[in-house]
C-alpha cells in the first residue's frame, strides 16, 4: 500500500512539515515583532521625557521668580526622571540579548554605544535636577544652575535618543523584511507542494475512475447480454446499484438502486403469497441456514405477477436465490429471475386440451338445440358488419382523429358480436372476439396512429373473419350430417331467455357470483329490426348487471339479500305499441366513487359533477369501471356500442340507479317500434 503511495505519502508529510515550520516561524516572528515594537516605543518615550523634562524645570524656575506653585511642574519633574531610569534599564535589558540580532545580520553594538553615551549623558542631568526634587521650594538660584545645565545637555540627549530610535527601527524593519521573505517563501514551497499533491490525487483518480468504468463497462456487457433479471437484494429488501438489462423488462418496473423489492412483491402478488415471500426472503439471510434446506419451501419458485400499471396483464415469473456470504454473515441475495410464461402456457394448453374438445361438442349441442334463425341471422350479420368495417378501413382518411374513431367503432362492433356470440353459445367465435379486443388495446392508448398502425387493425378483422368461417363451416358440415337442418320451433321469447340465463350463468360462475333472469312475455311479436338488436344489446346489458351490479353471495347475504341475484327483462306496452323494455338488477347500484375517479381521469373536476352527468360517463367509448381486464368487462365498449345501436333504431337509453338497491337501464321506443 505504502508503495503504490509512496510519492504521495512523502508528499503530504513534507506539506505537514512546512506548515507547522511555517507555524512556528509566525510564533518566533511574532515575538520579535512585539520586542521591536517595545524597544521602539521606548526609545520614542525617552525622547518625550527630556523634553518634558526640560520643560517642567524652566516652568518650575518661572514660578519660583514668580512666586506660584511649583508642586505641578516638581511632579513632572519627578516621573520624566523615573521614567529615564525605566526606559533606560529596559532598552538595557532589550538590548542585551545577541540571538535577536545576529540571526538578521543587524549590528547590535552601535544601538548598545548610543544607548550607553545617552545613560552617560542623562547622569549629570539627573544629579543637577535631584535637589530640586527633594525641597518643598527650591532656591531660586539652584533652580537658575540645574535649567543651565538641563537645557544645554537636554539638546544632545534628545539627538543621542533621536539616533537610537532610528537604529532600532531600521533594524525592526530589517527584520520585518526577511520575515516576509521567508514567510511568502514558505508558503510558495508548501503551495507549490499542495500542487503537486493534487495532481498526484487527480492522476491517481483517473486512473481508478478508468479502471472502475473498464470494470463497469465489463460487468455492464454481461448484465445486457443475459436473459435472465438479475437483481442484489439487501437485508433490507432494497435493491443495490447494478442490475441486468432484463430486469426491469421482466418485472415490468423499474429497478432503480434502493429501490423496494419488498414493496414491488405486494403489488404484483396475492397478499399472502407476498407475506409468504417476505418470510422466506428473511431466512435467506439468516447465514445458519443452507439455502439447498429452503429450496422446497420457496414461495416464488413459480408465480403469475400482476403488471403494476396494467390491470388484467402479467406474466408467470421463476425466482431463484443465492446467498453472497462474508465473514460477517449473509451480506446480499443475488436473485435471478426467469420468465416461464411460455412453458407455463404450453403446459396450461396441454392440460386443457381434452377439456377444450369437449367444449367444443358442448358448444355444437347448445347452439344446435338453441334458435337456429337467431344463430344464422347472427352469422350473417356478423359477416356483413366485419365487410363494412373493412370497407371504412379502406376508405378511412388519413387524418390521426378519423383513425381513433374508425378503431373505437371496429372496438364497438367486435364487442357486440362476442357478446351476442356468447348468448348463443358461441364460446370459439367470443374468444375469437376477444382475442381481436386484445389486439386493438394497445393502439387504443397509442398517441398518434399511422398507416402502419390501420394495418394492425386489418390483420385483426381478418382473424376474426377466419374463425367467423370456421365457425360457419363446422356447422354447416355438422347439419348436413345430420341430414337435416335445426327444426326452428322455438319462440324467440324462449330463445332470448335461455340465451340470456346463459349469458348470466357463465358471467357470474367466472366471477364467483349468482345470478338468473325473469323476462316477461311479448318478445315475439317485436318488428324484426328490433328484436336483430335486442340479440345484442340485451347480452351485453345483461352482462353488465351481472358485473357491475350483482354483489358476491357473501355480501349479499350481509345485507340480507337472496344468495341468487335478479336481472329483471321488463317489455312494456301501450295497446300495440312499445313503449320501453327495462333491464333492472337488484345489485348495489352504480359506484359514483368509482365514476367520479374515472372523471378525474379525463380531465374534468368530478365535484363539479351531479349523479345524473356521472351516469352518463358509463356510455362514453372507452369508459369502464371494472379494476381489471377480462373476456366480459374492462375495456369500456359495451355500453357504448348498446348506445350506437339503439340510436340506429331512434330509441332512447337512460339509467337510473339507487345505492345498495337496483340499477335500471330503460331503453325508450318512438311511435314506430
Amino acid at each position: 500500500m505504502f508503495g503504490k503511495y509512496r510519492r504521495l505519502v512523502i508528499a503530504v508529510l513534507l506539506f505537514i512539515i512546512i506548515d507547522l515550520g511555517l507555524l512556528l516561524f509566525n510564533y518566533f516572528a511574532s515575538q520579535q515583532l512585539e520586542r521591536d515594537a517595545e524597544r521602539l516605543t521606548t526609545a520614542g518615550e525617552l525622547r518625550m521625557l527630556s523634553q518634558q523634562l526640560a520643560k517642567s524645570v524652566l516652568t518650575m524656575q518661572t514660578e519660583i521668580v514668580g512666586g506660584l506653585p511649583v508642586e505641578t511642574s516638581t511632579t513632572q519633574a519627578r516621573e520624566a526622571r523615573e521614567g529615564f531610569v525605566r526606559g533606560f534599564a529596559t532598552l538595557r535589558q532589550s538590548l542585551a540579548d545577541d540571538r535577536d540580532f545576529v540571526y538578521f545580520g543587524i549590528d547590535v553594538a552601535r544601538m548598545r554605544a548610543l544607548l550607553e553615551r545617552a545613560i552617560e549623558l542623562w547622569g549629570p542631568i539627573e544629579r543637577e535636577i535631584e535637589p530640586l526634587l527633594g525641597e518643598v521650594r527650591p532656591d531660586p538660584e539652584t533652580v537658575e544652575i540645574a535649567v543651565n545645565k538641563v537645557v544645554a545637555r537636554n539638546i544632545r540627549l534628545a539627538n543621542l535618543l533621536d539616533d537610537l530610535s532610528q537604529q532600532v527601527k531600521e533594524g525592526a524593519e530589517r527584520k520585518v523584511n526577511q520575515m516576509r521573505v521567508i514567510q511568502i517563501s514558505a508558503i510558495l514551497l508548501a503551495f507549490v507542494n499542495f500542487l503537486y499533491i493534487v495532481f498526484n490525487f487527480i492522476r491517481r483518480l483517473r486512473e481508478s475512475d478508468a479502471a472502475a468504468e473498464r470494470a463497469r463497462k465489463d460487468t455492464d456487457d454481461i448484465l445486457g447480454a443475459v436473459n435472465e433479471g438479475l437483481l442484489l437484494l439487501k437485508p433490507d429488501g432494497t435493491l443495490g446499484a447494478r442490475t441486468s438489462a432484463s430486469a426491469e423488462r421482466l418485472l415490468m418496473s423499474p429497478c432503480p438502486p434502493g429501490s423496494s423489492f419488498f414493496g414491488w412483491l405486494d403489488r404484483v402478488l396475492d397478499p399472502v403469497l407476498a407475506s409468504q415471500a417476505r418470510d422466506y426472503i428473511g431466512l435467506l439471510f439468516d447465514a445458519k441456514v443452507k439455502p439447498a434446506l429452503l429450496h422446497q419451501l420457496d414461495p416464488l419458485a413459480q408465480v403469475f405477477a400482476r403488471h403494476p400499471d396494467r390491470p388484467g396483464e402479467g406474466r408467470h415469473l421463476s425466482f431463484r436465490f443465492t446467498q453472497i456470504r462474508d465473514t460477517g454473515g449473509v451480506r446480499e441475495l443475488l436473485v435471478t429471475v426467469t420468465d416461464v410464461t411460455e412453458r407455463v402456457r404450453l403446459s396450461q394448453a396441454l392440460k386443457t386440451r381434452p377439456a377444450a374438445l369437449g367444449g367444443s361438442i358442448e358448444e355444437l349441442l347448445t347452439v344446435l338445440e338453441g334458435d337456429p334463425d337467431w344463430m344464422d341471422q347472427f352469422l350473417a350479420g356478423a359477416r356483413a358488419r366485419i365487410g363494412e368495417l373493412n370497407a371504412a378501413l379502406r376508405a378511412v382518411s388519413d387524418d390521426g382523429q378519423a383513425r381513433r374513431a374508425l378503431i373505437d367503432r371496429i372496438a364497438g362492433v367486435i364487442h357486440g358480436m362476442k357478446g351476442e356470440a356468447t348468448a348463443i353459445g358461441l364460446a370459439t367465435l367470443a374468444d375469437a372476439a376477444h382475442a381481436a379486443e386484445d389486439e386493438l388495446a394497445p393502439l387504443r392508448k397509442r398517441s398518434a396512429l399511422d398507416g402502419e398502425a390501420m394495418i394492425g387493425v386489418a390483420l385483426s378483422l381478418d382473424k376474426l373473419a377466419d374463425a367467423l368461417t370456421r365457425v360457419e363451416e363446422t356447422f354447416a358440415r355438422f347439419r348436413r350430417a345430420l341430414g337435416r337442418a335445426a327444426t326452428g320451433d322455438k319462440s324467440f321469447s324462449n330463445s332470448l331467455t335461455e340465451a340470456l340465463n346463459r349469458v348470466a350463468e357463465q358471467t357470474a360462475t367466472k366471477h364467483g357470483k349468482a345470478a338468473r333472469v325473469d323476462l316477461t312475455e311479448g318478445f315475439d311479436r317485436l318488428p324484426e329490426a328490433v328484436r336483430r338488436a335486442l340479440r345484442e344489446i340485451l347480452p351485453q346489458l345483461v352482462r353488465n348487471a351481472v358485473i357491475h351490479g350483482i354483489e358476491s353471495p357473501e355480501e349479499r347475504a350481509r345485507l340480507g339479500k337472496p344468495g341468487t341475484g335478479i336481472v329483471r327483462v321488463n317489455l312494456q306496452r301501450e295497446g300495440e305499441e312499445v313503449v320501453a323494455i327495462e333491464v333492472s338488477d337488484d345489485g348495489g347500484g352504480l359506484s359514483f366513487a368509482k365514476l367520479r375517479e374515472v372523471a378525474r381521469a379525463r380531465g374534468y373536476d368530478p365535484q363539479s359533477l351531479d349523479e345524473r352527468v356521472l351516469a352518463e360517463l358509463i356510455f362514453a367509448p372507452g369508459v369502464s369501471t371494472a379494476s381489471a381486464v377480462t373476456a366480459e368487462a374492462g375495456r369500456g365498449d359495451g355500453l357504448s356500442r348498446v348506445r350506437s345501436l339503439l340510436g340506429e333504431l331512434g330509441a332512447r337509453l337512460r339509467v337510473t340507479s339507487q345505492p345498495g338497491q337496483f340499477t335500471r337501464f330503460t331503453i325508450e321506443f318512438g311511435a314506430s317500434a
